[in-house]
């Protein structure tokens, strides 16, 4: 093997096992900025010889991780990129046993948009190819797949240890490394669907939308996220309206009214049985069609006409002064309270919790009130008061127990923290522009904060 850099030969059969935890520690580093833990790399001596080597380091912020130094990645990226050159057509080989329109499935939904990907593909949110991920036929392949990238190690298997409870580690992921990606990136593959096909899919997570609102009462509310999902799928109403007529056809849904109608746009008269349509109608086929078989997803067509997306969003209209005052204080109570939730959760001695089991965490917030000191302002006593969601999250995972077990939307909470971020507490204190979408979505997610808040305390 060559001299990289004038560095380092990786000659002997002990260079070589060196190698191959290198390569373990430069592949599996990607699961998470703090790197690989150290429990995830067998060879032991092989590790404290890199080390010696400088070729990696300890970093023992979070728990005990590995990371590459610059001049490991260095030789890491020419290790990977050697396997690749001289495997990658083997690996196309093996990868044959896959049915084409599910291994197009794999990389085309996943693969080329993320570096490690969970052992058992759970998941949680409504998108259609997650629904699909799921199905146990898929699961079985989804293995298969990623025991043919170890066998060529390009890919390592090592735990997400963001699911930490007690010392204890949860979580298996497969992980890759961004020239693997690449790789696949490069590849030819058949596609997995025609876009008719992937219009019909994007329905499902809209449909799991209105199971979700169907016992609210509020127009706007149920409006505005319907809108939402609509455009983040980038459908128009007409395809939503050939799906729910349909239902509508077997007493599952009402008929379609439209966005911009006096009432909701359209009622779930029977969640469970809307349900059961979607696995019928949308996954059971998608499935099928993967593996080959004779599936057929139907195409909701329908004459009806509506006003494009554009034109619903501007007709909601930006908020006036006294609207965007009450949006302020909705969003500044949330966070007030949602500070005050967490301390009061874990006692009298928080602050020295923190410190003791999250001390990224109070290096983080320490380091914004010495800003304050720097700069001349007095700084505030409480140094909750200086977290971000980053650290909201960081908390609320690591004492789990706490604030999520027995709260039957546990898994929910995380996602609607990111998206009152994003719809509420960002835009009001950067200055962004309001409109009625987003003040009827911040709404809905603060009400959801505060029930978990309130049911959990």
């Amino acid at each position: 093997m060559p001299i990289f850099n004038g560095v380092i030969a990786l000659t002997t059969d002990l260079l070589d096992r060196e190698a191959k935890a290198l390569l373990t520690i430069y592949i599996g580093q990607n699961i998470r900025p703090e790197g690989i833990l150290q429990t995830d790399v067998k060879d032991k001596e092989a590790a404290k010889w890199l080390i010696s080597k400088g070729l990696i380091r300890e970093n023992n912020r979070y728990l005990l991780e590995y990371l590459t130094t610059d001049k490991g990645a260095e030789i890491g990226k020419l290790l990977i990129e050697n396997r690749i050159k001289d495997n990658q057509e083997k690996l196309r080989i093996k990868l044959q046993e896959i049915p084409p329109k599910v291994l197009s499935f794999f990389i085309r939904r996943f693969i080329v948009k993320s570096l490690d990907f969970p052992k058992e593909p759970v998941f949680y949110d409504d998108s259609w190819e997650h629904q699909l991920l799921r199905n146990a036929r898929l699961v079985i392949l989804w293995k298969e797949f990623f025991s043919a990238l170890i066998s060529f190690e390009f890919c390592v298997e090592v735990y997400s240890y963001v699911f930490t409870r007690g010392g204890e580690t949860r979580g298996r992921h497969f992980v890759i490394s961004q020239e693997v990606q690449q790789m696949f990136e490069g590849w030819n593959s058949s596609s997995d669907f025609t876009s008719d096909q992937e219009d019909t899919l994007k329905l499902y997570p809209v449909i799991k939308t209105a199971i979700m609102l169907a016992d609210l009462d509020d127009v706007e509310l149920v409006r505005t996220r319907l809108y939402e999902v609509l455009n983040a799928q980038n459908l128009t109403e007409e395809k939503l309206a050939g799906i729910v007529n349909h239902m509508n056809e077997l007493h599952i849904a009402s008929v379609y009214r439209g966005l911009l109608s006096n009432d909701k746009p359209f009622d779930i008269k029977d969640g469970v049985r809307a349900n059961i349509y979607l696995d019928k109608n949308l996954v059971e086929p998608a499935i099928q069609i993967l593996l080959g078989q004779k599936g057929s997803l139907p195409n909701y067509n329908s004459k009806l006409q509506f006003p494009s997306l554009d034109y619903v969003k501007a007709k909601g209209g930006y908020l006036d002064l006294d609207e965007l005052a009450e949006f302020y204080r909705m969003n500044i109570d949330m966070e007030i309270k949602l500070r005050e939730f967490i301390k009061k959760k874990l006692g009298s001695g928080w602050e020295k919790r923190i410190k003791n089991d999250l001390p990224e965490v109070m290096d983080r917030l320490s380091e914004k009130r010495e800003k304050d000191v720097k700069y001349g302002i007095v700084p505030d006593a409480d140094i909750l008061n200086y977290a971000e969601l980053s650290d909201y999250i960081d908390i609320i995972e690591k004492y789990d127990r706490i604030f999520l077990e027995g709260y039957s939307d546990s898994a929910q909470v995380t996602p609607k923290l990111k998206d009152w971020y994003v719809y509420g507490r960002n835009p009001v204190m950067h200055g962004r522009a309001i409109d009625e979408q987003k003040y009827y979505t911040t709404k809905s997610i603060i009400d959801f904060l505060k029930q978990w808040m309130y049911k959990m305390t």
